[in-house]
């Protein structure tokens, strides 16, 4: 069965990076600024791992943008994407 998450998620992980990327970090700056092990990062961005809201919520905090940014930024992404 097909996941109805899975577009929205992987924007929502690709918006992550770019947010990193923005703020001029290196993922591992990242990983101790929110506290989160680098595999567990891993886990995250890759799809392997659902996001925890708590953790959407930390990043926010440590990258300076709020979690609804984020999320807005992402649903954007996944809207402009072209479909198959």
């Amino acid at each position: 069965m097909d996941d109805p998450w899975e577009p929205y998620r992987t924007a929502v992980n690709a918006q992550l990076r770019a947010e990193i990327g923005a703020a001029g970090i290196s993922v591992s700056e990242f990983c101790r600024r929110t506290r989160i092990p680098r595999p567990t990062l891993d886990r995250y961005l890759n799809g392997t791992r659902d996001m925890p809201l708590k953790v959407l919520h930390r990043a926010g905090l440590a990258l300076d943008v709020e979690p609804a940014v984020i999320l807005a930024r992402a649903d954007e992404r996944r809207r402009s994407r072209p479909t198959a």
